[in-house]
């Protein structure tokens, strides 16, 4: 039993503490005895193990302003490890030199993404590059591996800080890595799928613009002579014949240039879905919302309603398609609709954790002060911010990838990708990065 001496906890404290138990099966409970107003004190097997200064985002209101300064911290030992975290708080003598429930807490609601200066992306996505830790100096660094601290946000810096207090105070966590493979599909055929009226408009389109490559592949595919190049759902299957695949499909209304999947008032999409499902490992189908309706609340329960009405959707689980999803709006718009799984959560311009963990953890609903009835669960890399917004050739991000998750399985986390099927074609550009992604696979399940 790990005990924490902290007098009045808030209902945050309790959040942060039941996610602990969930993460590390921790039994943890909270008391007031011997607890010392401002002061939190930790117990293990009868012995303190640490106390620290309480810092006020544990309690203060949802529309108050706290400072939370950043400090370096440092924690020897067989695995030194060496973090800018926030949360610091001041005084003389302390065990440690910032608060770790309320670092949690700062981490798992997405806090610095509060702030209203805090630069976007031309979609409205934060950049990891503004974050609060992207101007601190210097590397931090686990277990002998180094990372310039401005990328700090590529590692579970959450984790890796309970990790490595807890080894510290002689409290068992485990090591490996979960692997859990998701496929994203924008478009799902290049060729079949559309109407016999518009293959033949697209076919004198691509004539006119001199395309004759297109124009021939696209022929041989409708006359099947060929496969479809983004029909790698056969390929998929096989690589994961022995593992789960969760699905999310668009099945958005045509909106260019950002929703431009197939009708999805046609048969196509509910067929595909249907197959998908059918996995021997198992299949997960899920709604992906389309980009517009991430700001149009109408046409978002349209969308949802049209794609759970399929009988093999899974209603339970969604990923926002360009990962377009804020947690301070759309988490309670989530739950609302009843989802309880939300797979959104992850850089789209980069690698790494948005909330500084690789593990499923309960949203948290910071104007209403409660845990919420949804889990999120944190992507780890997405195949078009290596290949778009890092510039990385396949090599590189098979490198990279290795590196992230070498890290991710020393604290005993979670791989979940973000592929699409497009990208393991082998086309549109795509050549080489099927490669890539076996090689990903491959290390995942090394590393279990």
């Amino acid at each position: 039993m790990l005990t924490i001496h902290l007098s009045q906890p808030s209902t945050r404290h309790q959040y942060v503490a039941d996610v602990l138990r969930d993460w590390y099966n921790l039994p943890i409970e909270f008391t007031e005895a011997q607890a010392f107003s401002g002061r939190v004190t930790v117990v293990w097997q009868g012995r303190e193990v640490a106390s620290w200064r309480r810092h006020a985002l544990g309690e203060v209101g949802a529309g108050d302003e706290v400072d939370v300064a950043w400090t370096k911290w440092v924690l020897g030992g067989e695995r030194p490890c060496m973090l800018w975290l926030p949360c610091a708080v001041e005084g003389e003598g302390e065990d440690l030199a910032m608060d770790p429930l309320a670092a949690t807490f700062w981490a798992l609601t997405c806090w610095g993404e509060w702030n209203p200066d805090l630069l976007r992306d031309q979609h409205g996505r934060p950049l990891a590059s503004d974050m609060p830790w992207a101007d601190h100096p210097g590397k931090v660094s686990c277990n002998g591996t180094e990372l310039e601290a401005q990328w700090q946000h590529r590692w579970p810096w959450l984790e890796l800080m309970w990790v490595g207090l807890l080894r510290s105070w002689g409290v068992p966590t485990s090591k490996g890595l979960r692997f859990q493979p998701t496929v994203d599909v924008d478009v799902a055929f290049k060729h079949l799928g559309r109407s016999r009226f518009k293959h033949m408009a697209l076919q004198v389109r691509d004539t006119v613009l001199g395309r004759w490559n297109t124009v021939r592949e696209r022929s041989r595919v409708v006359r099947g002579q060929e496969a479809d190049p983004y029909d790698t759902y056969g390929f998929l299957h096989e690589v994961h014949r022995r593992e789960a695949v969760s699905w999310f499909i668009l099945a958005a209304d045509r909106n260019r240039p950002f929703d431009i999947g197939l009708n999805p008032k046609r048969d196509v999409l509910p067929s595909l879905a249907e197959s998908l499902a059918n996995h021997v490992g198992g299949g997960n189908v899920c709604w992906h919302p389309g980009y517009k309706a991430m700001n149009d609340a109408v046409m978002c329960q349209r969308e949802a309603d049209r794609f759970w009405s399929w009988p093999s959707a899974n209603r339970n689980m969604i990923r926002a398609h360009f990962l377009r999803s804020e947690p301070s709006r759309d988490w309670a718009r989530w739950e609302a609709m009843g989802v309880a799984h939300d797979a959104s959560l992850g850089w789209a311009c980069d690698v790494g954790f948005r909330a500084g963990t690789s593990r499923p953890f309960l949203a948290y609903d910071v104007q209403g002060e409660r845990a919420m009835a949804l889990t999120i669960h944190p992507i780890a890399a997405m195949d078009s911010a290596l290949k778009g917004a890092l510039g990385w050739k396949p090599d590189r991000a098979a490198q990279e990838m290795d590196r992230l998750m070498t890290v991710v399985s020393e604290v005993g986390g979670v791989w979940m990708s973000c592929w699409h099927n497009t990208s393991v074609s082998e086309d549109d550009g795509w050549k080489g990065w099927r490669a890539t992604y076996l090689h990903m696979v491959q290390s995942a399940r090394s590393l279990a």
